[in-house]
């Protein structure tokens, strides 16, 4: 519900913990929120376990092929 309200957010930034939040609802196949950020920042320490969540954002941003 936060996510949503945040949905014309120009630029977006998101933790360690935020990334995960993403990761498991990837892995648990839960509805994903809607977004249309211009920009989205990601200020963390990659792990294996983020790789997940940073797909899930990536492949269910509407915004992904604007240039």
């Amino acid at each position: 519900m936060l996510f949503e309200q945040l949905y014309y957010a120009e630029v977006f930034t998101l933790f360690n913990r935020a990334i995960l939040v993403f990761a498991i609802w990837e892995l648990i196949r839960s509805s994903f929120p809607s977004m249309n950020w211009r920009r989205l920042v990601l200020k963390l320490i990659l792990t294996r376990w983020h790789l997940p969540g940073i797909a899930s954002l990536l492949r269910n941003s509407p915004r992904s092929g604007d240039a």
